[in-house]
């Protein structure tokens, strides 16, 4: 487990001093861009893949959680019985919000 918050912190180092670079760097324009603070800082996102449109979301997530254990957060739209059973299997612990008329679900901590 240290290894990987040692290179979260090193990836939280770079993106720090990389991205204000990269941003001096961008083409200026007229246009107005969205420069809103996100949830998660980019060092935050631990993986992520591309599909088309015809793959359910929660298909691949199986593959990105390899390797993980503890919990993985993500939205309602990743909410399934299968999937849950799936990470919990292999020691992730998904966490969502429920949605209307679901009932609430006791969170371990």
């Amino acid at each position: 487990m240290n290894k990987l918050v040692d290179i979260f912190c090193d990836v939280d180092d770079f993106c720090r001093v990389f991205i204000p670079e990269w941003e001096k760097h961008q083409l200026a324009d007229d246009s107005r861009k969205r420069q809103r603070d996100s949830r998660m800082t980019t060092s935050e996102i631990v993986a992520a893949q591309l599909t088309t449109g015809n793959v359910h979301d929660t298909k691949p997530v199986a593959e990105l959680a390899a390797g993980l254990n503890g919990k993985l957060y993500a939205d309602k739209g990743y909410i399934s019985k299968k999937l849950k059973a799936e990470l919990q299997d292999s020691g992730v612990d998904l966490v969502t919000n429920v949605r209307k008329k679901m009932k609430a679900k006791a969170l371990s901590l």
